[in-house]
């Protein structure tokens, strides 16, 4: 008994699904078709996730997800289907037979991205702190930070009237690490400033970037701290200093050039500043705007340089590291193709260690990058004690990165009152006073009367 066209129909559609099935592409669902169109054409209505995937119909780019392909349903069987998209492994499948006149059969290919990822929950004791991966993506914790690719990372939390914390996470691939931040009240802090012989070196206090010397830094805990001094063509400097309460701690340094070197240097900006550098897979900090990062101490070699930054797409290149030599990385990153609805801000300050406010709410201390600010009008106040207050509003678009740099002007000391003389106000003001009491003594007795 030969088979009806309904069953024939339905044979058809079950083995195509068996086929995208089989190749890790599946066909979530079916859809009947209302008023199926007149002609011999059938047709694939293709969809992915993310969408925006382009779509290669044996061999011809056809567009992109969600898009519907048509078929002439007597030619010659036999058909490849290619779902692809920047970050993500491509799928790819072959079909045996043509769709029938009029039948629509939806495919679905849900990509997966090309680099592993794992996760991160960071929790802050206190709770409520501002936390940072890789010196980007703000958050309140607690925060699980998901989705971040594999190898070492940086976590940081802030919180006002708290000492910072900052430390390295390592992100194993399908799992969660936890990183648990404590953060000490500031009971007493002081200050710090370096100055370099030559001038204009990167200073780093416990890793963290503090800017350039002979920059003073303000709002430090008290006690013992480790400095580091990092500058193109002169050895690294790393030492211990003792904050005061109260005080400001001076050093200086006369960096001691390379002789022989057996290291070379990385200097890396990108258009727009703010993306998180990574060399080697490993985090090493952020690009700034108007400067070159410059790393140092590099062993000679190829390495693998990345730059990432919300709302932008990633940005890889190979360097051949030569020992006494330096190579530069300028990267324009190109916007991301869905970009999200954020913005991008990095705030420094002169001198380091202000408070910075975000529409009134606390976010951390400068030198600091936030990546997750709504798009519209904010107002951003940077705050240190013996300075004026510093305020801006800013219109911020979706995906804009934006900087500002505040030059916090000093408190000015109070005028002294002038001294008079000992003795005289006595000598002066008690006959005054006197007279007064007598007329005042006078006017009460006259009403009396």
């Amino acid at each position: 008994m030969q088979p009806g066209p309904t069953t024939l129909l339905l044979l058809l559609l079950i083995a195509g699904i068996s086929i995208f099935s089989q190749s890790g592409v599946t066909a979530d669902f079916l859809q009947p078709v209302s008023n199926p169109p007149s002609g011999d054409y059938g047709y694939y209505q293709i969809g992915s996730s993310p969408s925006g995937a382009d779509v290669v119909f044996d061999g011809r780019f056809v567009g992109e997800t969600p898009i519907t392909v048509p078929v002439f349903s007597s030619s010659t069987p036999g058909h490849t289907l290619s779902v692809s998209k920047i970050g993500y492994i491509t799928r790819t499948q072959s079909y045996s037979q043509n769709p029938e006149a009029g039948q629509r059969i939806p495919v679905f290919a849900p990509l997966q991205p090309t680099e592993a990822t794992g996760s991160i929950k960071v929790i802050s004791n206190p709770s409520g702190a501002l936390v940072n991966l890789d010196g980007i993506m703000g958050q309140m914790s607690p925060w699980i930070y998901t989705g971040v690719p594999v190898g070492g990372h940086v976590i940081q939390a802030f919180l006002s009237g708290f000492s910072p914390y900052s430390g390295p996470v390592e992100v194993v691939s399908g799992q969660t690490t936890e990183v648990y931040a404590v953060l000490y009240p500031l009971a007493s802090t002081g200050a710090l400033q370096v100055v370099t012989s030559p001038g204009g070196a990167d200073l780093y206090i416990d890793d963290i970037y503090q800017g350039k010397t002979s920059t003073a830094i303000g709002s430090i805990a008290t006690g013992t701290h480790i400095v580091t001094l990092k500058h193109y063509g002169y050895q690294d400097i790393t030492g211990q200093v003792i904050i005061e309460e109260g005080k400001t701690t001076y050093l200086s340094f006369t960096l001691i050039p390379f002789t022989e070197p057996t290291t070379g240097n990385l200097r890396v900006s990108s258009d727009p500043a703010g993306a998180g550098i990574y060399i080697d897979g490993s985090y090493n900090g952020v690009t700034h705007a108007g400067e070159l990062t410059t790393f140092t101490g590099i062993a000679p070699g190829p390495h693998s340089i990345q730059l990432k930054l919300s709302n932008y797409q990633g940005y890889e290149e190979t360097v051949e590291i030569v020992a006494g030599m330096t190579s530069t990385i300028s990267a324009n990153l190109a916007m991301s193709p869905n970009p999200s609805p954020y913005a991008l801000v990095e705030i420094s300050s002169v001198p380091s260690g202000a408070s910075v406010f975000l529409d009134g709410a606390v976010q951390g201390i400068t030198p600091l990058t936030l990546s997750s600010v709504p798009a519209g009008k904010h107002t951003i106040t940077i705050l240190m004690a013996g300075y004026s207050d510093y305020a801006t509003t800013v219109q911020l678009t979706p995906g804009q990165s934006a900087l500002i740099s505040a030059a916090l002007a000093p408190v000015p000391a109070p005028a002294p009152t002038t001294a008079t003389p000992s003795g005289l106000v006595p000598a002066i003001v008690a006959p005054v006073i006197a007279a007064a009491l007598v007329t005042m003594k006078r006017h009460r007795i006259c009403v009396k009367k």
